[in-house]
């Protein structure tokens, strides 16, 4: 799979109980390590804000690419950080890291 071709999951764990910790802990995981967001609404009347909200995250992604010197083989993990020093305020979601080999 290329870079342009990952997707990143924005889990919807609609109608999940209070106390559904695992499937909640699962979702936000899942969200955390591909650089995604999890949502909980209690019922279908929150959902409208649910895709209000995923519609602002659409538009605001941005593809950052650049060449990696390491010397780590193909198969190795890379982990990855981004950061703007500029913006502390920003929440910058991403991916943990990649393997090139694939």
């Amino acid at each position: 799979m290329g870079p342009c071709e990952e997707i990143h999951p924005l889990p919807i764990g609609l109608g999940l109980g209070r106390f559904d910790y695992s499937s909640r802990k699962t979702l936000r995981l899942l969200a955390e390590e591909t650089g995604g967001e999890a949502f909980f609404p209690k019922d279908i009347d929150e959902l409208p804000a649910v895709y209000k909200r995923i519609g602002e995250l659409l538009r605001s992604q941005y593809l950052v690419w650049y060449s990696s010197g390491s010397l780590k083989p193909a198969e190795a993990f890379r982990q990855i950080t981004v950061t703007v020093p500029e913006r502390p305020d920003l929440t910058i979601r991403t991916i943990r890291g990649y393997y090139p080999g694939r």
